[in-house]
């Protein structure tokens, strides 16, 4: 499990502040799937530290933290171990 400095009831607003984020990027106003996005631990699928984040002119960097909430919410992220969106 990856550890993080936040409690389960702050990640949970966490969680929700990111779903808000999605839905209003894609224009989506459907609750059920801001629910979903709001409801799923999208840091247990990040694997090992460390991870990368991609840079907006190309690359990747390393992130300075292990806590998953410290990444920035949208961005592609390398996981130590395999690909993905985070």
């Amino acid at each position: 499990m990856i550890a993080t400095s936040f409690s389960s009831a702050e990640l949970t607003i966490i969680r929700r502040a990111f779903a808000c984020q999605m839905m209003a990027a894609a224009g989506i106003t459907d609750t059920r799937i801001e629910a979903a996005f709001a409801a799923v631990a999208r840091e247990k699928f990040l694997g090992e530290t460390p991870w990368q984040i991609a840079e907006p002119r190309g690359g990747y960097r390393t992130l300075p933290a292990g806590d998953p909430v410290v990444r920035l919410p949208g961005r592609f992220v390398r996981p130590g171990r395999g690909q993905g969106h985070s």
